[in-house]
């Protein structure tokens, strides 16, 4: 090979893409002796958890079917149920990796819901083993003590109720780290990641939506960098094509099972997908909200007070839980600065890692643009790892730049002292998590709660044969009427009489939201199963043939009185308001009339206190054929 040649691979390919000196310093066994350090408050969190015994409901027991699914004729194709097509044509998240994750802990544990819980907090330990994995390749103790304790603020802000909850907007929040991490070292030559990337990459992009377009466009400007590494380095594509093509069969066999619903169905769920983002029922939110609100996930102060002063903040909506966007703004610009510096020093790593970050920036302002209906908190979760990274890589420039002028031996030392400081911080973030998690609590633990009040009444009710079940050999329709939260109870239901080992099914409306084989039409039904909230409680005792098998009632007398109160305030605010249409719902869907966009502040916060006390449920025995009242 020429000097020529020589130089040009030297530019090409960084110091990194060789054993680096500062990687020989740290044994292979740290990583995850730091990963069980980080993830300690998890398990905190997990012990916690252990008792009461938690019922899933919505999501979580969509979830929990789909899991119990796996490796069966059965076997989910694509992701859970969203916001997705339309009524005729409903759609799904794109594909099923999170279920195929879970399920392999689930089963061994006893496919219990806490095994569930178990699995969740054990894929989001392997993406913290990856980062730290990435760093310790990247640059040794400092940066593995840097990217720790980046890391244990993320999990303490987000907190221990969502890093066990094995919910789709949740499950991916840690592996998108990952991403950023990968492709910041594909692009300066660490080929290894390249797989990792296509793995983590396809994990989020699967398992919810909104991170397909953040993947699809950090994985491509990887793949971009790979390829001219291999253009302007020719000794280097040997290489490059091995990494490629490993890849590229890894990405092959992670999406075959949605392509393979895609064939095999019209339309198939791609299909659906593109149809439901390219022609949307309503107008996105549009380019400046998308700054605004991707400014917010800029502010590192209010990511801090997250993770410090009240575990979990992010996703828990606690009084005075407002990020700033001014201060988003301040970080951004100080961002460009260190940017320009990053330039001037010509710092290739540093710069790369900028770009990764630009680019990260730029595309949670178009993902963020393109939000049509309500602007859900869960949507866009995954920004605030992307302003972390920002302002990790402007002190990371800002420390470069000085240490410039320092001769070997004091670089050396301050390089010591910042990995024992950055360590440190990662210990005091991992000790206050851990504290805070022996409270963390079940997710949607009042409804939750009241359906395993009578779950196991509904069981005995059934296996005693009341009303027109039949005992273990029936085969049992499980309907339900919720005048408080869309069916979230109906789902967990179905997943506790199921968990219990009896033959149950729903309608064909829900064939989506519980997957198409558990369709049970009446006429093949031994029973009705019937589980009512609310006011439809009195309308199905009344029901000739009706045997109520189940009733629950966790509200006080306290808060039964605060609610009536409450009901009566708010019917008076919506006739002031001149939206008094939404009477009804009040009663029949007060879910769906907590959303609706022409509600003030005031009535808002009302129905939602509403929401939070809840209210009676009842599970009935029906004859099948029964009409609904």
């Amino acid at each position: 090979m020429s000097a020529t040649e020589a130089s040009v691979c030297s530019d090409a390919v960084p110091r990194a893409t060789v054993e680096p000196r500062a990687r020989e310093a740290v044994a292979w066994w740290v990583v995850p002796l730091v990963t069980i350090g980080l993830c300690t408050p998890l398990i905190v969190a997990l012990v916690a958890l252990r008792r009461p015994v938690w019922t899933p409901v919505l999501d979580l027991a969509m979830t929990e079917l789909r899991v119990r699914d796996v490796a069966g004729s059965h076997t989910p194709l694509i992701g859970l149920p969203g916001r997705i097509g339309s009524l005729d044509h409903p759609g799904s998240h794109p594909g099923p990796l999170s279920f195929y994750a879970l399920a392999p802990l689930y089963r061994i544990l006893g496919s219990t819901a806490w095994a569930l819980q178990v699995a969740t907090v054990a894929i989001h330990a392997l993406a913290v083993a990856a980062s730290l994995w990435l760093a310790r390749r990247r640059g040794g103790a400092l940066l593995l003590a840097g990217v720790a304790s980046l890391i244990a603020l993320l999990l303490a802000a987000y907190g221990g109720g969502a890093l066990t909850e094995p919910w789709n907007p949740y499950l991916p929040l840690v592996w998108w780290v990952v991403v950023l991490l990968a492709a910041w070292s594909v692009l300066v030559g660490d080929l290894p990641a390249l797989p990792l990337l296509v793995l983590a990459g396809s994990f989020c992009a699967q398992t919810h939506v909104p991170y397909l377009g953040l993947c699809l466009g950090v994985g491509a400007v990887a793949l971009a960098g790979t390829a001219l590494v291999a253009l302007r380095a020719p000794d280097e594509r040997q290489r490059v094509a091995v990494w490629a093509v490993a890849a590229l069969a890894l990405g092959v066999v992670l999406w075959a099972p949605p392509t393979i619903d895609q064939a095999s169905n019209d339309p198939g769920n791609y299909r659906v997908l593109i149809d439901h983002f390219t022609d949307p029922s309503e107008e996105p939110v549009g380019p400046a909200t998308g700054i605004e609100l991707a400014a917010e996930h800029l502010d590192v102060v209010h990511l801090v007070q997250a993770g410090v002063q009240g575990t979990g903040w992010l996703v828990t909506d606690a009084d005075g839980n407002d990020p700033s966007r001014w201060r988003g703004f301040a970080v951004l610009l100080t961002w460009v600065v260190a940017v320009v510096v990053a330039a001037r020093r010509r710092d290739r790593d540093l710069l790369l890692l900028h770009a990764v970050v630009g680019l990260a920036a730029l595309l949670m302002v178009l993902a963020i643009s393109r939000i049509f209906g309500t602007v859900w908190y869960y949507l866009s979760l995954w920004g605030w790892a992307i302003g972390l990274l920002m302002v990790a890589a402007t002190a990371w420039t800002a420390a470069s730049a000085a240490a410039s002028t320092w001769d070997d031996a004091r670089r050396a030392r301050a390089a010591r002292v910042a990995t024992v400081t950055l360590a440190s911080v990662a210990a005091l973030l991992v000790a206050r998590f851990a504290l805070a998690a022996e409270d963390t609590p079940h997710s949607d633990a009042p409804v939750a709660t009241a359906l395993a009040r009578l779950v196991d009444d509904v069981s005995d009710g059934l296996e005693s044969g009341s009303g027109a079940a039949t005992g273990a050999d029936g085969r049992y329709l499980v309907t339900w009427t919720d005048a408080l939260h869309i069916g979230s109870q109906g789902y967990g239901l179905v997943g506790e009489l199921e968990r219990r080992g009896f033959e149950v099914g729903v309608d064909d409306s829900r064939r989506v939201s519980a997957t198409e084989h558990r369709v049970l039409g009446r006429a093949d039904a031994t029973a009705r199963v019937h589980l009512a909230t609310g006011a439809y409680i009195d309308r199905y005792r009344a029901l000739e043939g009706a045997v109520e098998v189940g009733y629950a009632d966790e509200r006080t007398p306290a808060e039964q009185d605060e609610q009536a109160a409450l009901r009566e305030q708010v019917l008076a605010g919506l006739h002031a308001e001149g939206i008094e249409d939404l009477d009804s719902w009040i009663d029949d869907n007060l879910f769906g009339a907590s959303i609706d966009a022409r509600l003030t502040p005031e009535l808002k916060a009302q129905l939602e206190r509403m929401l939070a006390i809840g209210g009676p449920v009842a599970v009935f025995v029906l004859p099948p054929g029964t009409a609904d009242p």
